[in-house]
């Protein structure tokens, strides 16, 4: 008769360990490959949201014009801006037209707003401008305006506002750009303790701008 042989006590302890050592990375890998997944939906949840906002903003803000001789009716503060423009809306026949519109941008009670006012009524200074939640959970928000300086060592500048009180060509002139900054808290963590504050910065220039 053939000898059978079977596995000795080593034998099944080696294979058992060798076994678990598998079964464990195979876990990690898992986990891990979850945990990336969470963290790039949770990513993605927030991003999109504020890629929105900035596009919105930088399609009213680049089609800005100076509407007036002494005054460009161009008007920001570091949490506020409104101006005079043009955008993309539906005519009576369903068709997709430029028109004259007012639009106003404000950071208020963590929420930024827009309001738009099309037409012949931009002319009423009285009309209500009904505005827009664009974003609600915004932990802080703020507007700067690029100037040209005679500095050639530091062509361009920031500022909090526009136009300056005492400066009678910016009051008829466009900025040469907007900086907008949205800040955010990350809502892909377990607890508000560990929410890390993100930062979104957009530069936008205004292709009216005479002050080049």
């Amino acid at each position: 008769m053939k000898n059978i042989r079977s596995f000795t006590l080593i034998e099944v302890l080696i294979s058992t360990a060798i076994f678990a050592v598998v079964l464990v990375a195979v876990y990690s890998a898992f986990q891990a490959g979850t945990l990336s997944y969470n963290k790039i939906d949770s990513a993605a949840g927030v991003f999109q949201p504020v890629r929105v906002i900035f596009n919105r903003m930088a399609l009213d803000i680049k089609n800005a014009f100076v509407y007036g001789k002494d005054d460009a009716q161009f008007h920001g503060t570091a949490q506020s801006l409104d101006f005079f423009t043009v955008v993309d809306s539906f005519d009576e026949n369903g068709k997709i037209s430029p028109n004259l519109a007012l639009v106003k941008y404000e950071f208020s009670d963590n929420k930024l707003k827009r309001a738009c006012l099309l037409g012949l009524d931009v002319l009423d200074a009285n009309f209500a401008q009904a505005s827009q939640d664009l974003l609600d959970n915004l932990e802080d928000f703020s507007i700067e305006y690029a100037f040209r300086t005679l500095n050639p060592d530091n062509p361009y500048e920031w500022q909090k506002f526009w136009p300056k009180e005492s400066d009678d060509n910016q009051k008829k002139n466009l900025p040469l750009a907007v900086k907008i900054t949205l800040f955010l808290r990350d809502a892909g963590v377990k607890s508000p303790e560990e929410a890390r504050r993100i930062s979104f910065t957009k530069v936008i220039e205004l292709t009216q701008s005479n002050l080049k």
